[in-house]
């Protein structure tokens, strides 16, 4: 697939769901579960000395490894570069700042929840759970409406 605005081209999202697909199976095989949220709270706790568990946890190399493929990733297909991208009404700081509120709610809710979007559509799908399949649909639904009210922000 070619990004249309600078002809770069983007990884094959069939591929890129099918390498996912493998990695989620195979921590299900390895009695492992799929998610990043978790993470960021036994980071929290490590930062503040309550908690020696961090380098014990796989999902902190989960993470590592998202991270990591995501740089190399953008680096092989030349579309790595550090910018700050502007909208035509919404500028650099309203940017930055629905940016942080909108990640703030969202690890608020994984809290809420005892776990993120990943983990529960990933992880419950694989396992063939019915309320994962529900909170999937209602995911795509409210996503969909939040990129229309996310549209009407950005032009």
């Amino acid at each position: 697939m070619i990004e249309p605005e600078t002809g770069k081209r983007y990884w094959n999202p069939y591929v890129a769901g099918a390498a996912l697909g493998l990695f989620v199976t195979a921590a299900f095989v390895a009695g492992h579960y799929f998610g990043a949220s978790r993470v960021f709270v036994r980071l929290a706790d490590w930062l503040r000395g309550k908690n020696d568990k961090l380098l014990h946890d796989w999902m902190a190399y989960e993470l590592l490894g998202m991270a990591g493929g995501a740089f190399i990733g953008a680096v092989l297909a030349r579309r790595f570069k550090v910018q700050w991208t502007r909208g035509p009404r919404l500028g650099g700081q309203g940017r930055f700042w629905s940016a942080l509120v909108g990640g703030a709610l969202i690890m608020i809710g994984s809290r809420f929840a005892s776990g993120c979007t990943s983990g529960l559509a990933l992880t419950g799908g694989i396992r063939m759970s019915a309320g994962a399949y529900v909170f999937m649909g209602a995911m795509f639904a409210i996503g969909f409406l939040a990129a229309a009210v996310g549209r009407r922000l950005w032009t």
